[in-house]
């Protein structure tokens, strides 16, 4: 089974980036390996596949260093305000409100910044929302538009 940049094998585990027998995707890099999976159900209608970053060295080191290719769509609880120091590539930055406690559910797009570019800093003013209700969605550039999230869209996150 071959994969390209843009696919990511889909199983039954709690885990997008396990294989049908159950071993990790060799493109997923270890700082993800125990890391929950999301679906991102977008105002257009389009699935994408997200890791959600939880522990500390999938916090701290998001999607740095990565090829584009490799780089899944990270979903940071709590969190508004990101670096792009080691990054490789552009990002699209999504600021998300969350409705429920926990990462799944509806959420709302406070913000996005489009295109940016590596050795910068995205953030969320203060004032914005409750600060443990705030999300990040970091994805690769060009993706919010595709996913056709913009500021005051819905968007849902679905465990799959």
């Amino acid at each position: 089974m071959r994969f390209g940049p843009d696919t990511v094998p889909m199983a039954a585990e709690r885990n997008l980036f396990l294989g049908s027998r159950g071993k990790r995707h060799p493109r997923v890099p270890q700082r993800f390996a125990r890391a929950p999976s999301l679906r991102i159900v977008a105002p257009a209608g389009c699935v994408a596949p997200a890791v959600v970053a939880e522990r500390f060295a999938a916090r701290s080191l998001g999607i740095a260093w990565l090829p584009a290719a490799a780089a899944p769509a990270l979903l940071i609880p709590r969190c508004r305000s990101v670096h792009t120091f080691g990054m490789r590539f552009e990002l699209d930055v999504c600021f998300l409100t969350l409705q429920a406690d926990g990462a799944a559910g509806d959420a709302t797009v406070v913000g996005v910044r489009a295109g940016v570019r590596p050795r910068r800093v995205a953030s969320l003013p203060r004032r914005a929302a409750d600060r443990r209700r705030i999300a990040t969605l970091e994805l690769r550039s060009g993706a919010a538009q595709e996913l056709g999230i913009e500021a005051g869209a819905s968007v849902r996150l679905d465990i799959p």
